[in-house]
């Protein structure tokens, strides 16, 4: 790829991050962190983090404060809080650049910024947005500027380095610290430069990184050093600085206080395959071919190592999900980009383009049956067409891969996911009722978090027993709670129904147009005179 090409792509991808910015909030994370960030900005407190009504203590508060801000300058919605996270991915993208010209050549690394904003699960990031996006643009910033220390030894690359690993620390903890470290740790071995570990200047890294540290670590003082009689998750006497650099990555590697979501050693490995479409298939058969190559970089060899031992020790943790592999994507990108590259001019590069493609292609069909099934046969069309125009042309490898993954995802952002989002009924009730000025309790024993946004507001939590002589409110409520409160109060009245699901837990019986009722909760909001 030449700098032209890479402007056209990386401009296509900003109108499809957009499209994304646009879109309400998907519950969880998405929706509970811009509530929480929300916060901040209605109450004018930057120091305190509270999930709901209770203390918060898991996630350092860069993200937050962040969002917070271009909620500040921006108002409160959902583009303003994607905002931060979205430029931060290309930051990192840019960075990721930087990182490969240093490292290989300018053909690589034009291929590799656009490579890093093209992956789908970099895409799903800006979208679904949690306090990854941040940490991984923070990561490949940090990265770059270690990386030019290493190879140019000038002192300042080694300050900003150490600067950003701090508010990289700042956004998730350990995790930042253990990526860009590895990074370090293979480019000091491909350049055989151990000696710039026992440097004086490291101690000076080490003390820039620190500072860096200290407004997370003074707000952590604050909420829970200070008041040892906070619990989170029926633990008392929290240190938020001890927490912080010790019991929040090995409350995770042990599943304690968060549950064990399985000890499968493979887990990010095959999450992987589909994290890094559309360059799964190129990459590994590039990365293949590379490593026969006898004139194969030790700088690859010794990043591809790294790159296995963090997939295999992240893997190991009791408590993963597919989103912890975000923050390797700059270190995934600095392995596969090169190896790409290899296979861009080879005939079995393009065949498994043309692969890659056509698995998108056929995606981009499934996501329109469910709520758009009459369109099918247009868009069969239309990627048919597509498909051989290209073939006719000659069209290159790159021009396939990226092709398929904007196509698969603006059908996702205009079509798929504004019908689905529908499905959160906190959505629908804030676009269906007025409640800025009114009382509204939640009885569902579920989170509001799109609700807590939108109201600019927590909901206050109540048991349906404690509305036995309550009046002039209204309150949210499932099947259950609606059941209990028409007996105990029979003057209760319907003001709004919605249906809902949890989206981001999609099944085939959901997503079947036949059967998708059976599957839906029908969540109401009462009004007790």
């Amino acid at each position: 790829m030449n700098t032209k090409s890479t402007i056209y792509w990386l401009f296509l991808f900003s109108v499809l991050y957009f499209l994304g910015m646009l879109l309400p909030l998907m519950e969880n994370d998405s929706a509970q962190f811009a509530a929480m960030a929300s916060r901040m900005v209605v109450e004018n407190d930057f120091i305190h983090l509270y999930k709901g009504s209770l203390p918060y203590l898991d996630k350092p508060h860069l993200h937050f404060w962040l969002a917070a801000i271009s909620m500040k300058l921006f108002g409160i919605h959902s583009f303003a809080y994607r905002l931060p996270g979205v430029l931060l991915l290309f930051t990192g993208a840019y960075f990721v650049f930087k990182t490969s010209k240093l490292l290989y050549d300018e053909k690589v690394a034009c291929l590799s910024g656009t490579v890093f904003i093209a992956s789908q699960t970099i895409i799903l990031a800006g979208f679904d947005l949690r306090t990854d996006a941040v940490l991984t643009g923070f990561v490949a910033w940090s990265i770059y500027y270690l990386a030019r220390y290493i190879y140019e030894e000038k002192f300042p690359h080694l300050l900003w380095g150490a600067l950003i690993a701090g508010l990289a620390f700042s956004t998730k903890g350990l995790i930042a610290i253990v990526v860009i470290g590895g990074v370090v740790l293979a480019l000091l071995n491909a350049n055989n430069k151990w000696r710039l570990l026992f440097r004086f200047s490291t101690l000076w890294a080490l003390i820039v990184f620190l500072l860096a540290l200290i407004p997370v670590l003074y707000a952590y003082y604050i909420q829970f050093d200070l008041h040892p009689e906070l619990s989170v998750r029926g633990i008392g006497n929290r240190s938020g600085i001890k927490f912080l650099f010790w019991e929040q990555s090995f409350e995770r590697l042990s599943g304690e206080g968060h549950g064990s979501t399985g000890n499968d050693p493979f887990f990010f490995f095959h999450t992987l395959l589909w994290a890094f479409m559309p360059f799964t298939l190129v990459g590994i058969f590039g990365l293949l071919k590379a490593f026969k190559l006898n004139s194969s970089q030790v700088v690859l060899r010794s990043l591809s190592l790294v790159l296995f031992l963090l997939l295999t020790l992240m893997s190991f943790a009791q408590f993963k999900l597919p989103h912890y592999l975000n923050v390797l994507l700059p270190l995934i990108t600095l392995v596969f980009a090169p190896a790409i590259s290899l296979l861009s001019k080879q005939k079995i590069g393009k065949l498994l383009a043309i692969t890659t493609f056509s698995i998108y292609a056929i995606a981009s069909v499934l996501i329109c049956i469910p709520f758009y099934l009459y369109a099918l046969p247009v868009i069969f069309i239309i990627l048919a067409v597509l498909a051989w125009v290209f073939y006719r042309r000659s069209t290159s490898m790159i021009t396939w891969l990226f092709s398929g993954v904007l196509i698969f995802n603006f059908l996702a952002f205009s079509v798929f996911y504004p019908k689905l989002l529908k499905y959160q009924s906190d959505i629908t009730f804030s676009k269906m009722l007025d409640l800025h000025e009114v009382q509204l309790v939640n009885a569902t024993n579920k989170h509001t978090w799109n609700l807590d946004f939108f109201l600019q507001r927590h909901v206050d939590e109540v048991i349906i027993d404690e509305l036995v002589n309550s009046h002039r409110v209204y309150v949210l409520v499932d099947l259950d709670a609606y059941q209990k409160l028409k007996t105990l109060r029979p003057d209760a009245l319907e003001y709004a129904a919605a249906s809902h699901y949890r989206i981001t837990k999609l099944s085939l019986r959901f997503l079947s147009p036949e059967f998708r009722s059976s599957t839906l909760e029908v969540r109401r909001v009462l009004w007790l005179p």
